[in-house]
């Protein structure tokens, strides 16, 4: 099993393979982890909400899925109901590298507080995908809100550590232009956010595409967002943003301004490649 997602049939699940241990196996099967992780480069993932969710039932099921939680890769938080809420510790996802949120994570103060509190506890993270193949349903402020309040909640505690940003977000997010410090917005111009987390790396997936007549804008809001990133994030070494449609028309506009982009004597060089844009810090 490479994934533990918040559901009964999980439960169901761990409370079967607990029972069959009790009938004929040894202790020692459950130490040794009876769900495998997977090889695909996320190293097991697992839903936040399943430990709450399997916090009432039997103790050997909540043991097999507490072992799977520390042995995970990837974490996903998505605002699910938890009646029992189970406090994450350092201790609950050890090895966890990456979180992701998607769905209902940042909808409202209560989940949002969750997010951080699951995020700050993570002594392994250095990645935060914000949605996955589908939106958040939050604007781009709250992802920034999240990341500052993350970034409080590790200063305070010593806990300070470079990030990389993986985004997923759909034209809407960059058209219309004006004005371009609105919520749904992922540009830093303007936005009152107070201490990030340095931030070496974003990349940004932008799925869809926009009428010619909003081509301009597309391409006037990405960059004035590249911008900010550059200027705003601390520590900031690389964005790369990723287009599933408009990338031709994109390059086009970005071939006719690349010698004053990267010939006026700033530390980042830019450059496009199939259908990703490329902004490096100089060396």
């Amino acid at each position: 099993m490479g994934w533990m997602p918040s559901t009964d049939e999980t439960v169901e699940c761990s409370q079967n393979v607990a029972r069959l241990i009790d009938a004929i196996a040894r202790h020692e099967a459950v130490e040794k982890g009876v769900f495998a992780l997977n090889n695909d480069g996320t190293c097991g993932r697992i839903d936040a909400e399943l430990l709450s969710r399997s916090s009432t039932g039997p103790a050997a099921a909540q043991q097999l899925i507490r072992d799977f939680a520390k042995r995970a890769g990837t974490v996903t938080y998505r605002g699910g109901d938890e009646t029992h809420r189970v406090a994450a510790t350092a201790d609950t996802f050890p090895a966890a590298h990456t979180l992701r949120l998607l769905g209902d994570a940042l909808d409202d103060e209560a989940k949002m507080e969750r997010a951080v509190e699951i995020a700050s506890h993570m002594p392994s993270l250095s990645c935060v995908k914000i949605g996955d193949h589908q939106e958040l349903d939050a604007p781009a402020t709250e992802v920034w809100r999240f990341l500052e309040r993350l970034q409080a909640a590790l200063v305070s505690r010593g806990k300070e550590r470079n990030l990389s940003v993986q985004w997923y977000l759909g034209t809407g997010a960059f058209v219309p232009l004006e004005p371009v410090h609105n919520k749904s917005s992922p540009c830093l111009w303007d936005r009152g956010i107070g201490q990030l987390p340095p931030i070496d790396e974003v990349r940004i997936s932008v799925h869809g595409g926009v009428a010619d007549d909003a081509l301009d804008e597309l391409y006037n809001s990405v960059m004035a967002m590249v911008s900010s990133f550059n200027h705003k994030l601390k520590g900031h070494e690389r964005t790369e943003v990723f287009f599933t449609e408009s990338h031709l028309e994109f390059m086009q506009r970005f071939l006719a301004q690349q010698a004053s982009l990267n010939f006026n004597g700033g530390p980042y060089k830019l450059s496009f490649d199939d259908i990703t844009l490329f902004v490096e810090r100089c060396a």
